[in-house]
């Protein structure tokens, strides 16, 4: 201690001794004591025992892998069963994929031509598969600029917000159907296109018999003009004014339906 005091340096063998006079058990390693001045060589030492002695903070805890993370969200959201169902895991990763290709500009043409195409190879192999999908995926998010994982992250976040929105999605989904949910009604726009697309197809079936009647005027004219019997003239009178009349109704029945396709009721 005199040694402290005086602003000397004592040796390992003095501080070990020293420290085990005041009942503190000195680390095991003292190259430190080298590098801390003469003065505050004990309060060094006091500090570090006490450092060695007290609690440690609990070692960071290994991340969990998002898988086990999705994992558990299923069976807090939907339950052992749900989320083992390996068709309703197959119906839901299909939507996803195709909600994620149409983000990326994939047409309804392109998804069934690819559907025929996939359909009409052999069965893969589910691990290989997996895998498949892992690589394609990586390099699509890649050609996008996006980062798959904060992407993931940041989706596994909002679903755990969600957990009983989606309880009650399910609770309503139709039975027995791929669908997650009853398709909605057509809306004004489809229901719109739907209607004109009808009506234009009236309109042209209404135009080949206005002219099919236009066509059978000019016939019976000629048979008119190269008859001499009068019965047969009268026959050819009587055609002529039929096609006309038909003409009459074709042309009108067009005209409504062209009013109709424009907008009128």
């Amino acid at each position: 201690m005199m040694m402290w005091l005086r602003g000397g340096r004592p040796t390992e063998r003095e501080l070990i001794a020293h420290c085990r006079g005041l009942g503190i058990e000195p680390p095991a390693d003292c190259r430190d004591i080298d590098h801390v001045p003469p003065k505050d060589v004990a309060a060094w030492w006091v500090y570090q025992t006490m450092i060695a002695a007290a609690p440690q903070p609990p070692a960071a805890q290994e991340p969990v892998a998002f898988q086990q993370e999705v994992d558990r969200w299923l069976i807090a959201c939907f339950g052992e069963t749900i989320a083992r169902d390996k068709v309703e895991r197959n119906h839901r990763f299909l939507e996803e994929a195709l909600e994620l290709v149409q983000s990326g500009g994939c047409t309804k043409s392109e998804a069934h031509q690819l559907v025929d195409y996939v359909f009409g190879r052999p069965v893969g192999d589910m691990s290989q598969e997996v895998g498949g999908v892992m690589n394609t995926l990586a390099a699509l998010c890649l050609s996008y600029g996006l980062d798959m994982d904060q992407c993931g992250a940041a989706e596994m976040a909002r679903v755990w917000a969600k957990v009983e929105q989606i309880r009650e999605k399910q609770r309503n989904k139709p039975k027995h159907s791929p669908l997650p949910q009853h398709p909605a009604p057509a809306d004004d726009r489809v229901r719109e296109q739907i209607r004109r697309e009808v009506l234009e197809e009236v309109l042209e079936a209404l135009r080949a018999k206005r002219d099919h009647a236009a066509k059978q005027i000019e016939v019976f004219k000629e048979k008119l003009a190269g008859r001499s019997s009068p019965r047969r003239r009268q026959t050819a009178s009587d055609c002529i004014r039929n096609a006309r009349y038909r003409h009459r109704y074709y042309d009108k029945a067009m005209a409504v339906v062209r009013a109709l396709a424009n907008g009128g009721k």
